[in-house]
């Protein structure tokens, strides 16, 4: 089928000066005709289906044209990959929910330091839930115990060091990604590394490489990464810590 742009722009819901901007900026490009109309087939409507569908999902123009013409994925596997992150997110909600409601039950009889224990309480729950059935195979219950204690037993400066460092992490991935700049590979390599450390007083090298392959073999950690960084960003941050941990 063959549609002018009137037609796309009463189809989506699109004004025909958005579609003009999509094709100025080579998002949504149509042939042209003789007369130099923009003329869009079924194949533009696929794309532009997943313009709409990203723009839904509150991503920018630009990343909308970074995954587009990244993803080696089907559309229908991009969407699981969504659904997977949203998930995660519903997850992240529920803890919230359930901190929330042990707040308004328990604040009035709280001291100062209960107040601030039940958040990292609902981080280690929240862990536990997503991750802590292959961790505990994989280094034993002595070993989350005591992570879970170490986190625990930080204190509000540590917490705040231990979120900006993944900020931190996601900023420079992001620019790694987006760019393919390697520049600032050992920043990467040695926050995560701080990173781990912050929040595991039994870090080692093993438990970091075996971090970095999870990345890669699991689908939380791999959609974790990649949502906030790009498609590609949780196997370029694999990459630099097993190539700094040789």
């Amino acid at each position: 089928m063959k549609y002018s742009t009137k037609e796309i722009a009463d189809m989506s819901g699109l004004t025909v000066r958005t579609l003009h901007y999509y094709d100025e900026i080579d998002l949504l490009k149509p042939k042209r005709s003789l007369n130099n109309y923009r003329i869009y087939d079924s194949d533009d409507v696929v794309i532009l289906q997943r313009v709409l569908f990203y723009k839904g999902l509150g991503f920018s123009l630009d990343r909308i044209k970074t995954i587009l013409s990244s993803s080696n994925l089907s559309f229908y596997d991009e969407l699981q990959t969504h659904i997977d992150n949203l998930l995660i997110e519903k997850s992240k909600i529920d803890n919230t929910i359930k901190m929330i409601k042990r707040v308004q039950k328990e604040d009035e009889n709280m001291n100062d330091n209960e107040r601030l224990e039940i958040f990292k309480q609902n981080k280690i729950e929240n862990n536990e839930k997503n991750y802590g059935n292959e961790l505990r195979q994989k280094y034993g219950d002595d070993f989350i115990d005591s992570y879970n204690q170490s986190f625990a037993n930080l204190s509000n400066n540590n917490i705040d060091d231990y979120n900006n460092i993944g900020r931190k992490i996601i900023d420079l991935l992001i620019n790694s990604v987006k760019n393919n700049d390697k520049s600032h590979d050992k920043d990467i390599f040695n926050l995560h590394q701080n990173w781990l450390k912050l929040i595991n007083k039994n870090y080692s090298k093993e438990y970091h490489i075996y971090m970095a392959k999870m990345y890669l073999n699991d689908d939380r950690f791999t959609n974790y990464y990649d949502s906030r960084a790009g498609k590609g960003a949780a196997k370029r941050l694999s990459s630099i810590i097993m190539e700094y941990l040789k």
